[in-house]
């Protein structure tokens, strides 16, 4: 029989939130802070803990300014063998099946798994291409990283140097990223239609 993979949930709520020009993290969806909706949609989802990344709400990042590998290194370092499911604080409209598929084609195929055109969510095996990838990308070079203007480091820089698959999304709503304060009137907009016609997210 095989072994069932341990699953970590992390909720990437570290960044500043400059565009939206308040903490993301904070808003209110339903009556309920995106936060808070992040991480009982991961628990539901089955992973054996959840974790935010981002010292304001959770944990501190090992390494500072290469954005969500940050909070994505801390996690695989502090908490492996762990796999990850990941996903950003601000997807508003992120619904269970979403991340039960990325979770479910991750465990089966032991590669990293994320949507078409959309990096994150993700899951992550914690095996030796990431790790590979962290030690000699990024962290023997942190204070370089730090001063650099010319080298940067992204999820889509980890997800090309390691095996992956894309899946085709059936949902694109679901990944709906709210950055902006335009971006968070859309969300209000869609919740009141919704509502006057009891369609439920």
């Amino acid at each position: 029989m095989r072994k069932p993979i341990h699953c970590l949930g992390v909720v990437l709520a570290g960044g500043k939130s400059s565009r939206m020009g308040k903490d993301k993290a904070l808003l209110s969806l339903n009556g309920e802070r995106l936060l808070d909706r992040a991480v009982s949609l991961l628990n539901k989802a089955g992973v054996d803990q959840t974790i935010i990344s981002g010292d304001i709400h959770g944990e501190q990042d090992k390494l500072e300014r290469i954005g969500p590998l940050g909070g994505i290194y801390t996690a695989l370092v502090k908490y492996q063998p762990y796999a990850l499911l990941v996903m950003p604080v601000d997807l508003p409209f992120i619904d269970l099946t979403t991340l039960l598929q990325l979770k479910n084609a991750g465990q089966l195929s032991n590669k990293a798994c994320f949507y078409q055109q959309h990096y994150l969510p993700m899951y992550l095996p914690n095996n030796h291409f990431c790790q590979s990838f962290f030690t000699k990308n990024i962290a023997f070079q942190s204070s370089f990283t730090a001063k650099s203007k010319t080298k940067t480091y992204s999820v889509r820089s980890l997800l090309s140097h390691i095996p992956h698959r894309e899946l085709p999304i059936k949902n694109p709503h679901a990944l709906f990223n709210a950055n902006t304060p335009q971006d968070w009137q859309q969300v209000e907009e869609k919740l009141a239609k919704n509502r006057n016609y009891n369609v439920k997210f």
